[in-house]
């Protein structure tokens, strides 16, 4: 199947770029559509993993998910497309009440994923090391147990876990120290998206267009393709419980229970 999609990709993926520059002429989108729909059920039906309605499904999820960006394609070519996200993201990112996260968004990923992932190490240190002091607490009074009257003085040799003040205090400074370059990161964020944004030529953001576009459809495939794989995987345990226990075991413990009858009949002076 996925050899399928791939080779379906290739000669089909330049159809979706030709639609720069024609603003305005919706027949060459209708055209588009219909060749995708038609183009992809041809090809992925005859490898027989999933079913036709299946099938039509991917491409038309497909299709539903980059109409604006075709349209946007259509009257700005590629730059213009990415440029939208742009804009989309550095909104969200001001937008204190979005719910969505700016640094998930699919142009972030492709375009400055070094950037994020140098962000996401910053987050999970600065998450560890706040933890870490937290846990640590070396201003509270050490467990003596020592009977009252005893002569002996309760032990305060310090536990082998237990963190003094000076380590503490370490975290501390290496917390500030994170946070600060992870606020430097963050602020500098709108800053690196635009050099890269502004860095591509058509060609390039063409070629960036396509691979998302890309990574989209293979995203929708491999849901189906999952979601049919646990329909087998249903299918295959229902079967187990149904003929794990053989008619060979069936007739034997039907035997079994008979003559265990007979001999309470027997017993009984029915027979």
């Amino acid at each position: 199947l996925h050899t399928a999609f791939e080779q379906w990709w290739q000669p089909h993926r330049t159809r979706i770029t030709a639609l720069a520059g024609r603003q305005g002429d919706a027949t060459a989108l209708v055209a588009l559509r219909q060749e995708l729909l038609a183009s992809f059920s041809l090809a992925l039906e005859a490898v027989g993993l999933l079913d036709p309605f299946q099938v039509r499904g991917i491409i038309a999820g497909f299709w539903v998910q980059p109409r604006y960006e075709f349209l946007t394609l259509m009257a700005r070519g590629a730059t213009g497309v990415i440029d939208a996200w742009r804009t989309s993201i550095v909104t969200a990112l001001d937008d204190k009440a979005s719910k969505s996260n700016p640094l998930e968004h699919k142009l972030v990923r492709f375009l400055l994923g070094e950037f994020v992932e140098a962000i996401a190490e910053l987050e999970a240190n600065k998450a560890e090391l706040d933890s870490q002091i937290k846990a640590a607490d070396p201003k509270a009074p050490k467990d003596t147990e020592g009977e009252e009257g005893d002569a002996e003085p309760a032990d305060t040799e310090e536990d082998d876990g237990a963190i003094d003040e000076a380590q503490v205090k370490v975290w501390k400074r290496e917390l500030a120290a994170v946070k600060k370059q992870l606020k430097a990161k963050q602020d500098s964020f709108t800053d690196q998206l635009g050099r890269q944004v502004d860095a591509l030529t058509e060609a390039a953001a063409a070629e960036l267009l396509l691979t998302i576009l890309h990574e989209d459809m293979r995203v929708i495939v491999e849901r189906y393709v999952a979601a049919q794989r646990k329909d087998v995987v249903a299918a295959i345990e229902t079967w187990w419980d149904k003929y794990q226990v053989t008619l060979a075991d069936i007739e034997g413990r039907r035997d079994a229970a008979a003559h265990a009858l007979q001999g309470f009949l027997k017993g009984l002076g029915y027979v």
